[in-house]
């Protein structure tokens, strides 16, 4: 959603001066709010199933705007550069298909240890949404708290991606009007 923030309101960023950041995260916002809403329906259902998952909400809200950050980050970067690459839209399409493929949501992770080739592991498990996913699936399936170091290095990847893009955000928001 972020992607195309800036090129959806090309009008208000040639005519308005204002920080053009608002509308990546009004956009991050809209997700994070619809995340919650699908987050709380998933958590209504499983507590009528009998799943004693209530003492790891807190894990489950703080690790969401984490993951909140990590998408904003990765935003500003993809709004910016959507406006100078026009066709960067299909290719992060394209890349966004490989990534959740990538990222063990629909299977067992450890399929990747036991089917991926050895070149590819360290760059699987670098995955941050590897890490958000593990969380996520001790807290709502397994019923456990998850390793804490997962959620740190969760964290500390938010953070980065964050700084990284709202750096790139910013190198590129010069010419933002000309260019939109």
């Amino acid at each position: 959603m972020g992607l195309g923030s800036m090129s959806a309101n090309s009008g208000l960023v040639r005519r308005v001066a204002f920080p053009r950041e608002i509308l990546v995260f009004s956009n991050m916002l809209h997700a994070t709010v619809q995340f919650a809403i699908e987050i709380t329906i998933l958590v209504v259902i499983l507590a009528l199933v009998g799943s004693p998952l209530y003492a790891h909400l807190p894990v489950m809200l703080v690790s969401g705007i984490v993951l909140g950050l990590f998408g904003s980050g990765l935003a500003l970067a993809l709004s910016a550069l959507a406006v100078y690459f026009r066709d960067f839209a299909y290719l992060w399409g394209i890349l966004l298909q490989v990534w959740f493929f990538a990222t063990p949501i629909v299977y067992n992770p450890a399929l990747i240890d036991r089917e991926a080739p050895g070149w590819s592991q360290p760059i699987l498990h670098a995955n941050p949404l590897d890490l958000a996913a593990e969380i996520f699936r001790d807290c709502l399936y397994h019923a456990q708290w998850p390793n804490w170091a997962s959620v740190g290095y969760l964290a500390l990847d938010s953070a980065g991606g964050l700084n990284f893009g709202w750096w790139i955000f910013c190198r590129l928001d010069r010419r933002l009007a000309e260019e939109v």
